[in-house]
């Protein structure tokens, strides 16, 4: 049985990573 979170967990920290080095460089 396979756990459809963690697909979309791997996807949700991806865009979460990106959107963290876009603000860490806004405030910069």
């Amino acid at each position: 049985m396979q756990c459809a979170f963690s697909n979309i967990t791997y996807d949700d920290f991806q865009g979460i990573e990106l959107i963290i080095e876009n603000v860490l460089n806004y405030m910069v």
